[in-house]
């Protein structure tokens, strides 16, 4: 029960000038304040910015034993938390890529707040839905809205949230292939 209430406790604002504005990693993984997240999708309420530098060789390391891009994973981060590794949304996706609690549950993640571990579920979730897809875009719209909103529209949903999530990742990663 002490666990719990320090979770709990972890997640709590610091400060109220702390509530919307991401927290950096750099020598504080999972620690600091959450960032309440938009709840129309765009994932943040602030521009992101490039990943803090003891994040990238991790979104690397992630990336690669999913199989997938490594600017992808820092795209998706990027757009889903801001790097905030404390990040909640108004729907209960948790941590750097989101993952909801039965999400990150499926596939193995005790702690979705951990940033090493969400990294690594975010990766294999978007493996899989890149596996079950075979396109970026209709992927990222199942990590988005769910696989079973893909299926029943046969392609991206109509959603504007994903929509619109989809367009910000697919922005950022041309941005970081322009680097």
């Amino acid at each position: 029960m002490a666990e719990i209430q320090a979770r709990m406790e972890a997640l709590r604002p610091q400060r109220q000038e702390d509530q919307f504005s991401p927290s950096p990693l750099s020598g504080n993984i999972g620690k600091g304040s959450f960032t309440p997240m938009d709840p129309f999708g765009s994932g943040l309420d602030v521009q992101p910015g490039p990943a803090p530098r003891d994040l990238r060789p991790i979104i690397e390391q992630a990336a690669s034993e999913a199989g997938i891009e490594a600017d992808l994973l820092e795209a998706m981060t990027a757009i889903e938390s801001g790097f905030n590794a404390r990040a909640v949304s108004p729907k209960g996706a948790l941590g750097l890529t989101q993952l909801m609690p039965q999400t990150a549950k499926t596939l193995g993640i005790t702690d979705p707040l951990d940033p090493i571990a969400n990294l690594r579920g975010g990766a294999r979730y978007m493996a899989q839905m890149l596996r079950r897809y075979g396109d970026v875009r209709t992927a990222l719209a199942a990590y988005n809205a769910g696989p079973g909103n893909v299926d029943r529209y046969n392609g991206v949903p109509p959603f504007p949230e994903t929509r619109n999530h989809i367009e910000r990742v697919m922005g950022y990663l041309e941005a970081l292939k322009g680097r």
